[in-house]
């Protein structure tokens, strides 16, 4: 997944999310908000979408951060995220 990252956050080569299948998630970088309060986002299947984040900033578990996520990674044993998913 590559994402837009924040102005505010840029300091490396990587946008830094840790997730775990309770829903705990430290977010080290934010995501950009340069498009009308959305952030781009591009996947390795070839997509690429656009997504409005609901709160600002993006914290660890707000929908923003959920998002994230459910749509960026999967858990470490190769399942799927269980709850809801945010579309």
């Amino acid at each position: 997944m590559f994402i837009d990252e924040s102005s505010e956050t840029i300091d490396n080569a990587h946008f830094l999310i840790a997730f775990d299948k309770t829903y705990t998630t430290a977010i080290a970088d934010k995501p950009a908000t340069y498009h009308g309060g959305s952030g781009n986002t591009s996947f390795a299947d070839g997509h690429a979408s656009s997504h409005k984040w609901h709160a600002k900033p993006v914290t660890d578990m707000n929908p923003d951060g959920i998002w994230l996520m459910q749509h960026g990674s999967l858990p470490i044993d190769g399942t799927a995220w269980n709850g809801p998913i945010i579309p």
